[in-house]
């Protein structure tokens, strides 16, 4: 077993803490790592550590203490540090006095790095963990995380954390536990956010120590790193098994003997390794279900073999979280976790229970003792536990302090994780204890999510931080792409994009991320620094955010990872299932996402047939399992990938993607096709075949149709997916499009049949078209042959020619729907985006005083208010003439709300033309309320 005291791990509390750093302190020189990070949020609890362990140094240890801003006697003293580490000095003789002759401590790495400067002498010191070995010298550094700017190389890292245990609820768990008689198997259950993971790790603990009581397999998800499940494979269930035998001094290969028949290697080296013989998918799958199944009947006949010798004296304890997401991610070892707990009934005889966690209770797990997070007594716990967090923000007022500790109790629903988040927001000053009064109560976690997310992007426009808030935004988006996170070297690689309103700088971006309020949000973790959001439901909030730039958004992060790390993009590389394992897992969850925004689906749509179409995914899958511990692939996450697509878009089920091909056996073989049918247009070309496409009705006018990016036709050229087998094929295709759409006058009269041009609406545009309210560009489409095929191209067309839809001049008045103030105000009868909140008065004023400049003949700016005209082309129809009434007379209001201020648009009346002009009228607010509307066109 690894030496405890020199392994990495994570500690919580601040006694834990304690006695960890005790242990390093005191352990001999050479046996522990030099340089301990002592990370987690931001806490007193970090500073009264390290008081201690200065105090408890010993005389003869000089303690050099830097703190932010560091004093200059520290500063001197670590420049000198760094003169010994450079010059190769030697500390105290090996054996003599205490184990270190020099102490340096951090109090907060983040500060110095965020402007207080000294954090070049501490971080070159602690990249020398031999040199500090020799001089006799250790080092506790406190940060947010052990920052990516120092490689880790032979150091510690105990992390810090308030901590709530349930004492009732775990209490009810270690009597459980203990009590022979109790049922064998106990599930928690509770909504997202309600704690499982936090009661299960506490409740791991506890166990440990309870006498005549082991546990035999614990798959908890540590929150303290944020960590998701560690999904195991199904023989290691077997390994821990094992393990918990050999405890006891017993062999779980020598007790069952010949129930190995063929196989009398040791149970924990079973081999469920899965050759690629280029053949049906299902038959893969088979042989995995066997090797599952020998595992779990290994399992059994031990069990019983142990309870048969009367050496079932000590209870085991196979603990396991998160049960729901290894329903919902296809866990290689759901199988056999059924199976176990299918056996229930002779549990009792065996002494074996089962702890497991879950967000609903299974249809298939129906024996159960069941803890339920959701009762009354989530209440009680969630104000002892946001009493304590809000001691940093109200030290003196206890009474106040349990007020608003009720406050954030109500607030958070019963939710844990939504409790802690507005605790962090109130330490960070995003909300103030005064502005929980306002808050609705979050009717789940990802609600809250949400308007957490709103809360930080206000909190830096206010400050007019964009550039800061959008680098946090993308981010977000990042991680949101992938369920298992992302390394540090992708995410820095993926950072390089030209042109985004972001902090150019990738690692300068992490960092500055890591020392502002969105670090408890997101773990770091692992050699590869493998960065996670922290919770499934901050995913699915970051997933639906509507981003401040949509080249920073989800969606658009999304793509970059299709067109760059799978063999979906352009290069073409073939699947890797090494360096690009992370891909081979999640590429269908990552479509299924893009099937789901229903704003590009087609594109998505087109990923899905290509991946599904070739066998090369599914073989390299299953070919390449992989060791217990790796994102899992195999059959089960093929099947698991295929059933997520076809969810977010059932369309995709109706495909006939292949039928039973005779394959060689050297090679993969295509996707067959019916023989009876012609081989269909790849990609997107049979939803738009020539049968279902017909140019719109334009009876007894010659209006033109131009073609548009979104329209099926045009979106599978656009995105590359035009594909054909043959030149025939192509031009025929090339040939409809010019029946639909209207064409360049030349090619009217040229008639080629190798190309065509079109005027293509909401294609090749700039952001200064789009200001300049340009709708479309002119492309040329020709056909071209690849290596094996035919494909339709667009080309941007330079040759002069007028715009079909010139720029119209813009709108002297404000537009409810478009204008991004008056679309986002109380009293917008067209209001579908969030009402706008200003931090203070000065804020909405300025406002105003913007939306004036844009349009300055529409505002007036009178005392205590604005007024304005703001068109409404669905306005009320006048009785009198029938004409629609579209121009708004409206005053805006500065009010004050609960968490700010607020502008609220109060309608004066509706009018029609100008004053003192013919046709001029003017209608009151009360009138028009009964007159009918213009309806939509």
């Amino acid at each position: 077993m690894t030496d405890p005291v020199s392994a990495p791990k994570t500690t919580v509390g601040a006694g834990e803490a304690l006695a960890a750093l005790r242990a390093w302190w005191y352990a001999p020189a050479g046996l522990v790592a030099p340089v301990v990070w002592l990370t987690g949020p931001p806490s007193p609890l970090k500073a009264q550590v390290l008081d201690v362990l200065a105090a408890e140094a010993g005389a003869g240890t000089e303690v050099i203490r830097v703190g932010a801003p560091a004093d200059p006697a520290a500063t001197l003293r670590m420049s000198a540090l760094q003169d010994d580490v450079m010059g190769g000095v030697h500390g105290l003789p090996e054996g003599s006095g205490p184990p270190a002759s020099r102490l340096v401590l951090v109090d907060d790495l983040d500060l110095l790095i965020r402007g207080f400067g000294g954090h070049g002498t501490v971080l070159f010191a602690a990249r020398s963990s031999d040199a500090l070995d020799r001089l006799g010298c250790r080092m506790v550094v406190a940060s947010v995380q052990d920052t990516h700017l120092f490689v880790p190389a032979r150091t510690l890292t105990v992390e810090v954390r308030e901590r709530h245990r349930r004492v009732s609820r775990l209490d009810r768990i270690t009597g459980w536990a203990t009590d022979r008689s109790a049922h064998a198997v106990m599930l928690v259950t509770g909504a997202s956010g309600t704690g499982k993971s936090f009661l299960l790790d506490d409740a791991a603990e506890a166990i440990a120590v309870l006498p005549a009581v082991r546990i035999a397999h614990c798959s908890v998800r540590d929150w303290t790193r944020r960590d998701p499940p560690t999904w195991t494979a199904p023989v290691r269930l077997i390994q821990d098994m094992a393990d918990a035998f050999d405890a006891e001094g017993m062999s779980l290969t020598g007790m069952i003997g010949s129930l190995l028949t063929g196989r009398p290697q040791p149970v924990r080296d079973i081999d469920i390794s899965v050759v690629n013989n280029h053949g049906s998918v299902v038959g893969e799958q088979v042989t995995a279900q066997e090797v599952a199944g020998a595992a779990a009947e290994t399992l059994y006949a031990a069990l019983a073999a142990r309870a048969a010798q009367g050496l079932a004296g000590t209870t085991l304890v196979m603990i396991v979280d998160a049960l729901d997401e290894w329903e919902a991610f296809g866990a290689p070892a759901l199988r056999t976790l059924r199976g176990l707990l299918g056996q229930y009934p002779r549990f009792a005889e065996w002494n074996l229970k089962v702890l497991v966690a879950s967000q609903y209770r299974p249809d298939w797990l129906e024996a159960a003792e069941e803890v339920h997070l959701g009762d009354g007594d989530a209440v009680a716990e969630i104000v002892d536990f946001a009493s304590t967090g809000l001691l940093e923000v109200l030290p003196d007022d206890e009474s106040d302090r349990r007020r608003k500790a009720e406050r954030v109790a109500e607030l958070s629903g019963g939710l844990f994780l939504v409790a802690a988040g507005y605790l962090h927001e109130l330490r960070k000053g995003i909300l103030s204890p005064d502005d929980l009064a306002g808050e609705p109560v979050a009717e789940n976690a990802v609600q809250y999510h949400r308007a957490a997310l709103s809360r930080l992007r206000r909190h830096y426009e206010v400050r007019q931080e964009l550039t800061e808030w959008r680098s946090m935004e993308r981010f977000l988006a990042m991680l949101s792409v992938l369920p298992h996170g992302r390394s540090l070297d992708d995410l820095l690689d993926a950072w390089e994009v030209a042109d985004l309103p972001v902090n150019p700088d990738g690692l300068n971006a992490l960092d500055r991320i890591a020392a502002g309020p969105l670090r408890p949000h997101y773990t770091v973790s692992g050699e590869e620094r493998t960065y996670r959001l922290g919770h499934s439901s901050l995913r699915e909030a970051v997933l639906g955010m509507e981003p401040s730039d949509h080249r920073t958004g989800p969606n658009a992060e999304r793509r970059r990872w299709i067109l760059t790390r799978t063999p979906l993009g352009p290069s073409g590389a073939a699947w890797d299932p090494v360096a690009g394992r992370a891909a081979l897992a999640d590429v269908g969850t990552v479509i299924a996402d893009a099937l789901r925004d229903r704003r590009k689906p087609q594109e998505a749509r087109v990923w899905a047939r290509t991946l599904l179409e070739r066998w090369d995914w599914a073989e390299t899958c299953v070919a390449h399992p992989g060791p217990d511990g790796t994102l899992p692939l195999g059959p089960s996450r093929v099947v698991h990938q295929i059933e997520a697509m076809v969810e977010a878009d059932p369309s995709l089920a109706e495909q006939e993607l292949w039928t039973a091909p005779d394959m060689p056996d050297s090679a993969p073989a295509p996707a067959a096709v019916r023989a009876s049918v012609p081989s269909p247009p790849s990609g997107l070309a049979a939803q738009a075949s020539p049968s279902t496409v017909k140019k719109p009705s334009r009876s007894g006018t010659s209006k033109p149709f131009y073609a548009r990016a979104g329209h099926k036709l045009i979106e599978e050229i656009l995105i590359g997916a035009a594909t054909f087998a043959t030149r025939a094929e192509a031009v025929d295709r090339l040939d409809r499009i010019r029946a639909t759409y209207t064409t360049a006058k030349e090619d009217e009269e040229s008639r080629s049949s190798d190309h065509v041009t079109l005027y293509i609406l909401d294609h090749g545009l700039t952001e200064e078209d789009r200001k300049g309210r340009v709708r479309g560009k002119y492309s040329r489409l020709s056909v071209r042959r690849d290596t094996v095929r035919w494909s339709l191209l667009a080309e941007p067309d330079t040759t002069p020619r007028g715009d079909p839809y010139p720029p119209r001049p813009d709108s002297p008045n404000p537009n409810w729907g478009a204008d991004p103030l008056i679309s986002r105000l109380e009293g917008n009868p067209r209001r579908q985006k969030s009402l706008r909140t200003f931090a203070t008065h000065a804020d909405a004023h300025e406002a105003l005083q913007q939306l004036r400049g844009r349009y300055p003949k529409a505002v007036v700016e009178q005392t205590g208010k604005f007024s304005t005209h703001v068109y409404d082309p669905l306005g009320p129809l006048s009785p009198d003439t029938g004409r629609c009434l579209s121009i708004t007379e409206t005053a805006l209001l500065i009010v004050p709300v609960p968490d700010g201020f607020q502008i609220q648009a109060r309608i004066i009346g509706y009018k029609t033309g100008r004053k003192g002009q013919p046709g001029y009228e003017f209608h009151t607010a009360s009138e028009a309320a009964l007159y009918p509307r213009r309806r939509p066109r």
